[in-house]
């Protein structure tokens, strides 16, 4: 199938080169425009009645955070909003794996065109001291060891067809962040999943290209 369709590839690059070439040897009958082309969409959503989030397995969570409420916010406000669909919440936690996937499927049997969005973030955090300028409790400046971490977050998202097993979508997304303020760790995990997230959206969503086209005239 791969060595047909790259046949086919290579005839339809070899005719537009040669499409092209005549038309530059006759400048005069031909104009050059730019249009503006959607790429084809990761997935189709509107053929889905129902789509449905079940919260990601999160691994190595930081210290006293959990970043549960910032990816409810995007799975199920944000993202609903992008695709122009409403997706409905998965809560059942208590169930993994193959036996988390057949309770999700029962609960959307009355609906068998659904889809669903689900993957696992992975955290990795490491500490070490570094030197910096610091003020101490007088507000004078000095240098003094202070201690920092270096985030490592990866988001493995996956979208399925429920009906089928068919898997739609899946791709993992890893961004890095140097010298965290250790403090801070809901502002480090938004940091990092914003850029994710912009990635994310790309790939998922379509975008218009500019592309050249040939007019041929008179």
């Amino acid at each position: 199938m791969k060595t047909k369709q790259n046949l086919i590839l290579t005839t339809m690059s070899i005719m537009a080169a040669v499409f092209i070439a005549a038309l530059a040897s006759c400048s005069e009958n031909f104009v050059q425009v730019r249009l503006s082309v959607s790429d084809t969409q990761a997935i189709d959503f509107e053929q889905y009645d129902k789509i449905v989030y079940a919260d990601l397995i999160l691994e190595s969570l930081p210290k006293d955070y959990n970043p549960e409420k910032e990816l409810n916010i995007f799975f199920l406000t944000d993202f609903p909003k992008l695709i122009g669909k409403d997706i409905e919440h998965f809560t059942d936690k208590e169930k993994t794996g193959k036996e988390r996937l057949e309770s999700i499927k029962e609960s959307v049997k009355e609906t068998p065109d659904s889809l669903l969005i689900t993957g696992t973030l992975i955290f990795d955090i490491k500490s070490r001291s570094k030197i910096q300028e610091v003020t101490d409790e007088e507000g004078k400046k000095e240098r003094g060891f202070v201690e920092v971490q270096h985030w490592d977050l990866t988001l493995k998202i996956e979208m399925m067809e429920l009906s089928s097993g068919k898997e739609l979508f899946k791709k993992s997304y890893s961004e890095k962040l140097a010298d965290a303020d250790i403090t801070n760790p809901k502002y480090n995990f938004e940091t990092l999943f914003y850029k994710i997230n912009n990635r994310f959206q790309k790939e998922i969503m379509s975008e218009k290209k500019m592309q050249r086209r040939y007019l041929l005239t008179r």
